[in-house]
């Protein structure tokens, strides 16, 4: 049996929206002054985990003109989230749906626009995207060559394959699955099941 070994090291880069400033809750008893009639403003506005339980910490918005982006982990399920908001408005609408802060879910699969009415009708539209943070998983928790499967080992970074004897290992393919968002050899970009790879000395991935 000829026996291969692989070098596992998978690097995922990732982009973290940070936001920062410009949040709030007011799901307390705190009174907020009312300013003028022609309020039509959303001046803090997050998701807090007390409330949301997919979320594993508080994500606040940050708030900018008519925009308000939100980070939230990458695991939170962002169909049914529910907002806690402060406005000096008089009606805030989704969809011609009266929100409540800390009440009104929402889904966030695609941005979410708020109308915030002011008392003398003025309208004011912000549009709020919620985004979810990049899975930090970077493992191949499956591997095989032409049908034959290999031995990972996690602490030790390497991947075995035992193949029938004078099997040619010049051009062989891949098949894994992992929980990366890519992986590559060098700058090669691989396709489980696509791409062949020369194995007469080990790769890394």
């Amino acid at each position: 049996m000829k026996k291969i070994a692989l070098l596992s090291n998978i690097a995922v880069f990732f982009f973290v929206i940070a936001c920062g400033g410009g949040g709030g809750t007011s799901s307390s008893d705190t009174t907020y002054p009312r300013f003028t009639s022609e309020d039509d403003t959303i001046v803090q506005y997050a998701f807090s985990s007390s409330i949301n339980a997919s979320l594993s910490g508080d994500a606040t918005g940050a708030i900018s003109d008519s925009t308000i982006e939100v980070s939230v982990p990458h695991g939170t399920e962002v169909t049914a989230l529910i907002a806690e908001f402060v406005s000096n408005s008089s009606r805030v609408e989704v969809n011609g749906v009266v929100q409540q802060s800390g009440m009104s879910a929402n889904d966030f699969t695609s941005p979410v626009v708020y109308v915030v009415t002011a008392e003398s009708g003025d309208t004011r539209s912000y549009t709020v995207s919620v985004t979810r943070a990049a899975s930090t998983e970077k493992a191949i928790t499956a591997f095989s060559l032409d049908g034959n499967e290999g031995t990972i080992d996690e602490d030790e970074g390497t991947i075995q394959v035992d193949l029938p004897a004078r099997t040619s290992v010049t051009a062989l393919t891949a098949s894994f699955s992992t929980t990366g968002s890519s992986v590559a050899v060098g700058e090669t970009v691989q396709q489980s099941g696509v791409t062949q790879n020369d194995f007469s000395s080990p790769l890394v991935y």
